[in-house]
């Protein structure tokens, strides 16, 4: 009985410190994940095409954000975009592209986010069909934003949430807001982290096409 109970004690300590190690490294694994970026947008157009399906509102700034329909990370970006949105309030139209890749259902881009995205003022939702205008203006992620100024010339590239699926102040919101209400900012725009998942080259065993 004696060597029984020196036996646990011996194994308490360990035990413990065993489970603590499970748990910081479960949390590390998390805050690495959050903090992982995903694709920056590459070769983006410095004017806005002439062949896009998408028309800017030529008395406006026009702002592109890339959306993968089934990316939980993109929740928080549609909070920022409301956000943005409210600051901009007369001076910003917002296009959200929708991914639908080729063999998809019919409606299967119409999920939550889709309908999350209807409801934030001045934004239109567009279906892009196998990723045609994501590929036409580089994006990779979902999450991507693309700001043109009036004269349809392009101001700022990146993401508006500052880790994945996290909302609140970010280096990438707070230079969309200042550049449309033209204030000066020293942020450095155009390299601003996109947090999401992959919308072109997408693994479609993370993403099963089902509404």
């Amino acid at each position: 009985m004696l060597r029984m109970i020196e036996r646990k004690s011996v194994l308490a300590p360990w035990t413990v410190i065993t489970w603590l190690a499970l748990i910081a490294f479960g949390f590390l694994a998390l805050f690495s994940y959050e903090l992982s970026t995903g694709k920056h947008a590459q070769a983006a157009p410095c004017f806005w095409p002439l062949t896009s399906r998408v028309k800017p509102d030529p008395d406006l700034f026009n702002l592109l954000l890339f959306a993968h329909p089934k990316c939980p990370c993109t929740g928080a970006t549609l909070g920022e975009l409301s956000a943005v949105m409210a600051q901009c309030e007369g001076k910003l139209a917002a296009h959200v592209l929708f991914l639908i890749p080729g063999g998809a259902v019919e409606g299967w881009e119409r999920t939550s986010l889709w309908r999350a995205a209807q409801l934030i003022p001045g934004v239109r939702c567009t279906a892009d069909c196998d990723g045609r205008e994501a590929e036409l203006f580089g994006a990779f992620t979902s999450g991507q934003a693309l700001l043109y100024d009036p004269q349809c010339q392009l101001v700022f590239e990146g993401g508006i949430t500052g880790a994945r699926g996290h909302s609140g102040d970010n280096a990438g919101r707070a230079a969309v807001v200042s550049i449309v209400n033209g204030r000066s900012t020293t942020e450095s725009i155009t390299n601003h982290p996109v947090f999401g998942c992959p919308i072109r080259e997408t693994d479609e065993t993370r993403f099963p096409r089902s509404p």
